[in-house]
């Protein structure tokens, strides 16, 4: 008697494929079924680390045209787009009775709607060749009745594997939304330690807090990697730490106890809870310097430049840029100065600090400090606040942001698509509800925050940080951060800047010594409306510039308006 024939298919969906013991097991259920009913195997065949949703090799044409395999390819991340065991398995069909698999979901899972089924009965029919499975029996796609359960089968098949996996993304998605991540991705000094537990590396904490310290000082980037990879080479993967790790690290909200839930709003990360090594407001405020300085002049990367950005001619109009001269900083208009030779644009040139010592007079970083007092209050009030109501306050403030993305988006869409001028204004205002409810928010949480009546402290610092700032006792980076919140735009002119701040403007005469353009230096003193001079809601710092013995400008900070304006 002549003995029958068979192939052996075995597929794995996930795993190494130099380790998949799954594989190994299939093989051995299939040989040992050949053996039960007499079979020769004339082949084993394998797939590892492939989806059962995968065309053979050998078939690419028809996957090209199968909609639905395509479409469902798209979605996927593996480099994978066929199946070359299972190529192979169907080229040596001809003079075999069957092909043994573990069940038929090895041979295939397609895709709704997909080619991927009728193909797989086809090549088997054509052949002659019979199904035989470990657990679900024998199946002849020859016969009718066969075909069909087959056919059903696949379909009950596909739509659990949907159900399930929709099932899996809303767990997925709840967990998240509740401040923890499913699967938790690889971040720089956290460890995962199973169950959805981490824990800070403790030898990493110093390095990430020395990062943000240093982002926050505004240095620049290549500065801090150089001292990073001094100082804490043996910490990063690799041989160095590279940019792209920096900035990883730099816009990890994670590090200040926060995360980003499903839908993009930052919410409070329920894993780092009472292990945060840094402050949220930190984070924040390293996020606007690194958003800051995206695309910052590569040739003055070692270099500090708190005016860039915010200078420009007021002769032309351009924007200002830096120069360095002689050990001195200064902004000068490039497009008038050295194309136009425009002498009013040359005349707008402003250096930073004093280019000789003087005892009267100084730079514009000295002149300007009065103005970013207000900066420090707002910044230092936003520090005070708790942890709860900073927490809500993040979570409002990254929904704003996201309600103006959207509102400017949506108004280019509708621009574009030739909708009335009434109905353009009529979803405009949609979206500004929403953003002014945001904002109405922030501000009642900020509004109760500065009623508690343990601010006394708070009061105190600040009396205490003002008077450093405006004698002087400043880092370069709190100089930075203070004026990039204070200030909006600085309009150059050869006789005076005009200064326009988020609290108001100010004219700021400069003075003439022989050729250099220089600025006045100040005096102040606190005013106080009331007996509580600890009270600063009631309290004026008078600034008095002094250009000559002739002529003076007095500068009002006044707190409780949260304004500057010139007295007059």
């Amino acid at each position: 008697m002549i003995r029958q024939k068979a192939i052996v298919y075995v597929r794995q969906s996930s795993g190494k494929e130099e380790e998949s013991e799954s594989i190994e097991l299939q093989k051995r259920h299939c040989l040992e079924l050949a053996a039960q009913r007499n079979l020769e195997v004339t082949g084993v065949f394998e797939d590892a680390n492939s989806s059962g949703r995968l065309y053979p090799s050998g078939e690419e044409s028809l996957a090209r045209h199968d909609k639905s395999f395509q479409d469902w390819r798209r979605r996927q991340t593996t480099e994978k787009n066929y199946r070359p065991g299972l190529g192979e398995a169907f080229q040596k069909l001809a003079g075999n009775d069957y092909i043994i698999v573990d069940d038929l979901t090895r041979l295939a899972r397609p895709v709704s709607g997909s080619f991927l089924q009728s193909l797989i009965q086809q090549k088997l029919v054509e052949n002659h060749v019979r199904v035989l499975t470990v657990k679900d029996g024998e199946v002849n796609y020859e016969d009718f009745g066969d075909r069909l359960m087959s056919d059903i089968q696949s379909t009950i098949t596909d739509n659990q594997i949907r159900i399930q996996t929709q099932k899996s993304k809303d767990a997925m998605r709840k967990l998240r939304d509740d401040g923890i991540y499913p699967n938790m991705p690889k971040m720089f000094g956290i460890e995962y330690l199973g169950n959805h537990q981490v824990r800070v590396k403790p030898e990493y904490a110093g390095c990430i807090r020395f990062i943000f310290d240093e982002v926050l000082k505004c240095r620049p980037y290549n500065a801090i990697i150089a001292d990073l990879n001094a100082s804490f080479l043996g910490l990063f993967p690799g041989k160095c730490c590279h940019p792209s790790t920096f900035k990883h690290i730099v816009k990890q909200p994670f590090y200040c106890g926060y995360m980003y839930n499903s839908d993009g709003n930052l919410i409070p990360a329920r894993q780092m809870q009472g292990q945060e090594v840094i402050t949220y407001d930190v984070w924040r405020n390293a996020q606007e310097i690194i958003n800051r300085k995206r695309g910052a002049n590569p040739r003055a990367q070692f270099r500090p430049h708190p005016f860039t950005g915010l200078m420009c001619c007021g002769a032309c109009g351009s924007r200002m840029v830096s120069g360095f001269d002689s050990g001195k900083e200064f902004y000068y208009c490039r497009s008038g100065s050295d194309a136009l030779k425009d002498a009013e644009c040359r005349g707008a040139r402003a250096n930073i600090n004093l280019v000789r010592p003087s005892e009267d007079y100084t730079g514009l970083k000295e002149s300007i400090r009065p103005l970013l007092v207000l900066g420090l209050y707002k910044y230092l009030d936003d520090k005070e606040m708790s942890k709860s109501e900073m927490a809500k306050v993040a979570t409002y403030e990254s929904q704003l942001a996201e309600q103006q993305t959207r509102l400017e988006k949506g108004m280019e869409i509708f621009l574009q698509s030739g909708l009335s001028e009434a109905d353009v204004k009529k979803a405009a205002a949609k979206g500004k509800a929403k953003i002014d409810e945001l904002r109405a928010k922030v501000a009642a949480i900020k509004i109760l925050a500065k009623s508690d009546p343990a601010r006394e402290k708070f009061y105190e610092l600040c009396n205490g940080k003002f008077e450093e700032l405006l004698n002087g006792v400043i880092s370069d980076g709190d100089f930075e951060l203070l004026l990039r919140k204070s200030v909006k735009r600085i309009v150059a002119f050869a006789d005076h800047m005009d200064i326009e701040t988020v609290y108001g403007d100010f004219r700021l005469d400069r003075v003439m010594v022989r050729q250099y353009r220089n600025f006045p230096k100040f005096t102040w003193r606190k005013v106080s409306r009331s007996d509580n001079e600890k009270d600063l809601s009631k309290c004026v710092i008078e600034v008095t510039y002094i250009y000559d013995k002739n002529k003076t400008s007095v500068l009002n900070v006044d707190f409780g308006k949260m304004k500057i304006y010139q007295q007059k």
